[in-house]
């Protein structure tokens, strides 16, 4: 029986004596910097309950947070969980329309009660290759859509929801 939908076995607990915002941005940076996922779990904000987190201590946290935006995302678990689970079950179809232009759309699979609507957009990573991606354009529904550079410059990036719509991606026009 699964009851959570992520591993909790990496979770960090904050709150408790002497914590405070440091600690919590300390846990955060260390995660960017190894580019993994990151959550924690707190059982209350200046309360008696298991290990509370103080209400500065969170500020602090949500402050770095709100600052951060453009390259840290920050979710509820449930929607992390479901992405990570969309991720997993997301089935890429493509189809070539022209040497210049291509379609891909995500599907999960049918009837599958534990994935809920709306489902959580995925980014797509599209190799570059030969063609020159700041000439690169992604449209859906006949309509164009935000696309990216991956840091390194090797990849487009554009977000699809799974069991949505074509995403057609035109090189050089």
């Amino acid at each position: 029986l699964e009851v959570y939908l992520l591993d909790r076995s990496n979770c960090r607990i904050w709150g408790g004596e002497g914590f405070g915002a440091d600690n919590g941005i300390s846990h955060i940076e260390r995660a960017v910097a190894k580019r993994d996922w990151f959550f924690c779990m707190m059982h209350g904000v200046d309360e008696v309950s298991f290990q509370p987190t103080t209400a500065k201590a969170l500020a602090g946290i949500v402050e770095y947070l709100a600052a951060h935006r453009d390259t840290i995302w920050t979710e509820t678990y449930g929607t992390v969980g479901r992405y990570v689970k969309e991720r997993v079950m997301a089935d890429l179809r493509f189809r070539e329309e022209t040497a210049s232009a291509f379609e891909v759309r995500l599907m999960l699979p049918k009837r599958d009660a534990s994935v809920e609507t709306p489902h959580v957009p995925l980014t797509l990573r599209i190799a570059i290759d030969e063609h020159d991606g700041g000439l690169a354009k992604a449209y859906r529904d006949d309509k164009e859509v935000p696309m990216a550079l991956s840091r390194d410059g090797d990849y487009l990036l554009v977000d699809c929801v799974p069991n949505g719509a074509w995403t057609k991606i035109v090189w050089g026009e």
